[in-house]
C-alpha cells in the first residue's frame, strides 16, 4: 500500500504562489536539522511510506543545500507504533531527502529524532490511525513546500485522500488526477495527470 505521489515538479524559486514558497536568499552553511512528515498522518496498516522529509536550514531557519554529503540519522521512540530508516544522505547541494516510515498496525504516536555530528537535532511526531474512512477530499502537498528564491530545484508533490475527518481514506476506485500551477515562475508540474489507484490512500 502506497500513496500516489512522485509527481515531479520544478521549483523556480522566484515568488510565492501556491503551496510551494519562494524564502528570501539562504545566509549559507546548514546550521540544523528540519523533520516533517507528509502527510502528517499515516495509516496503522503494517505498511512502508516514503514520509519523512529530513532538510538543512540556516540559522535563519530558512531552507540551504548541504556543502558536503550529510549523514542524517534517524530513531523512533516507540518502534511498536512504526519504525523509520537508521540513516539518510542528504546529497551534496541538495536541501533535503526523504526517509521511510513503516507503520505497524497499533494506531499510535512515536516521535522521531534526526542527528548529524555539527548540526542541531530536531525531533518531530508522527500518529498513525486505522483507517476506515470514505475519501472526501484530496490533499496535495509540495516537497519542499519553501524553496530559495532564485535557485532551481526538483521537488515532488504528494497526493492523499482523506475523509471528512481529515484522516486517510482508501480510494474506492481508480481516481484519476489532474494537476496544475497557478504561477508557471515558481513550479511548473512535469507530470501533469496520474492516478490513484483502487486501495491507494
Amino acid at each position: 500500500m502506497a500513496f500516489a505521489f512522485l509527481v515531479i515538479i520544478t521549483l523556480a524559486g522566484a515568488m510565492p504562489a501556491g503551496a510551494v514558497t519562494a524564502a528570501p536568499k539562504s545566509s549559507g552553511a546548514p546550521t540544523a536539522i528540519a523533520l516533517s512528515i507528509v502527510p502528517s498522518t499515516l495509516p496503522a496498516d503494517n505498511s512502508t511510506y516514503q514520509a519523512v522529509v529530513v532538510s538543512l536550514v540556516d540559522a535563519t531557519a530558512q531552507p540551504t543545500v548541504a556543502l558536503t554529503n550529510v549523514t542524517v540519522f534517524l530513531t523512533s521512540s516507540q518502534e511498536n507504533v512504526g519504525k523509520v530508516n537508521a540513516g539518510v544522505e542528504i546529497a551534496k547541494g541538495e536541501t533535503y531527502a526523504i526517509a521511510s516510515f513503516t507503520t505497524t498496525s497499533n494506531a499510535g504516536q512515536t516521535t522521531l529524532t534526526a542527528t548529524t555530528s555539527g548540526l542541531t537535532s530536531t525531533s518531530t511526531t508522527v500518529t498513525t490511525v486505522v483507517a476506515v474512512g470514505y475519501p472526501t477530499q484530496l490533499v496535495i502537498t509540495a516537497v519542499p513546500s519553501t524553496v530559495q528564491a532564485g535557485t532551481s530545484n526538483t521537488g515532488k508533490l504528494f497526493l492523499e485522500l482523506e475523509d471528512k475527518a481529515g484522516l486517510p481514506a482508501k480510494a474506492v476506485s481508480d481516481t484519476p488526477v489532474a494537476i496544475y500551477s497557478s504561477n508557471a515562475n515558481v513550479a511548473n508540474v512535469a507530470e501533469p495527470t496520474t492516478t490513484m489507484a483502487k486501495g491507494q490512500y
